[in-house]
């Protein structure tokens, strides 16, 4: 495989490979996770793991995802904290189409809070609850509570809580302000299918990705109201990894990037000035 040998002369592997693809993709994990360069992890593991992941029939991918994130963990034990964010965002895409079971998926939540600082992960019985305390020249906490048991739900608010341990230098940068009015922000991510009939006609009908509320009004210090995401009916099968171009994941992080932001300033910003630091960001997660 072309693939493979392009691996084994940039990492100075000599041995043939002789197993089958999946299994050659797989031993090559170690040396990707040792030495990939944090500007390439995401684009690079995007490809490796569409080309683990694609055609499998569905036993054979829930197995082959809990030994890619047992290797995920231990090649990255004591390494900074990006080793093993940044793969796990294109393993969770690559594995979406295949509607794991929860408690598969929350696997990837306990396991990851035991090795990165800040991040928390509480399971529950119609979800999941993350906190992420993040240090945006302030210390800033959000918390991503999933409002229904549905495992696309589940990965909307995965790849949210990821995604701001992870470029949360990055989103340090964009905010150059002295002072962050805001500390904490509440986020509720559900689908539109489970919303109750009456708070849906609030939302667009025809909700391709998400969307992305704000308050109306100021709120009164201690008395926010939470923020609410909500995914589009087939959100999960517009996860995309390792195709060079952005999917629902680069829309999902955006919108409520722009949205986080907005509200930790409480409005105080230029949302025209805003977005263009937004588009340095979302091709980062992209994937190839």
């Amino acid at each position: 495989m072309q693939y493979v040998s392009c691996l084994d002369l940039v990492y100075g592997r000599t041995a043939p490979a002789e197993g089958s693809v999946i299994e050659e993709l797989f031993q090559r994990m170690s040396d990707m996770l040792k030495s990939v360069h944090v500007d390439y992890a995401i684009r690079l593991f995007g490809l490796h793991f569409r080309m683990m992941f694609e055609g499998l029939p569905q036993p054979i991918a829930r197995f082959l995802f809990g030994r890619v994130l047992k290797e995920l963990l231990a090649q990255t034990k004591g390494a900074e904290a990006w080793r093993l964010l940044f793969p796990a965002m294109p393993l969770i895409a690559s594995i979406s189409e295949w509607n794991l079971p929860l408690p598969e998926l929350a696997e990837l939540g306990d396991r990851a809070q035991d090795r990165i600082a800040g991040l928390h992960f509480k399971p529950k019985a119609d979800g999941a609850l993350w906190v992420i305390g993040l240090n945006l020249r302030q210390p800033v906490i959000l918390t991503i509570t999933c409002l229904d048991d549905r495992v696309d739900t589940f990965i909307a608010a995965a790849f949210l809580a990821v995604f701001f341990k992870g470029f949360e230098q990055g989103i340090a940068e964009m905010l150059s302000v002295p002072q962050i009015p805001r500390h904490e922000l509440d986020i509720c991510v559900a689908n539109i299918e489970s919303m109750p009939p009456d708070m849906r006609p609030y939302f667009p009908a025809d909700i391709t990705t998400c969307a992305v509320t704000r308050p109306t009004q100021p709120a009164q210090k201690g008395q926010y109201v939470p923020t609410f995401v909500v995914c589009g009916r087939d959100l999960g099968r517009q996860w995309r990894a390792g195709t060079g171009s952005g999917s629902a994941v680069q829309v999902l992080l955006g919108e409520v990037l722009i949205e986080v932001v907005y509200q930790l300033l409480e409005g105080e910003l230029d949302l025209d000035v805003l977005r263009p630091k937004i588009v340095q960001i979302a091709p980062k997660t992209v994937s190839y």
